[in-house]
């Protein structure tokens, strides 16, 4: 992980797993990204562009976890 994730103000973006919200708003994604500002996630979607967020790591696409 990033140096800083989990800070209260650091965006994290996490790329292209599978995402099930449990929330059927948001509804689910066979692959998605996730948005999480400090501890809190702010947005789910198939794909989110966030320049200004650090990148969680490789793409998760195909991982469990």
């Amino acid at each position: 992980m990033p140096v800083g994730v989990g800070d209260p103000d650091r965006l994290t973006l996490i790329r292209g797993g599978a995402v099930l919200s449990m929330d059927n708003t948001v509804g689910n994604f066979p692959k998605g990204d996730v948005l999480i500002r400090g501890s809190r996630i702010v947005e789910v979607a198939a794909s989110i562009t966030a320049p200004e967020a650090a990148s969680a790591g490789a793409e998760v696409s195909g991982r469990l976890g």
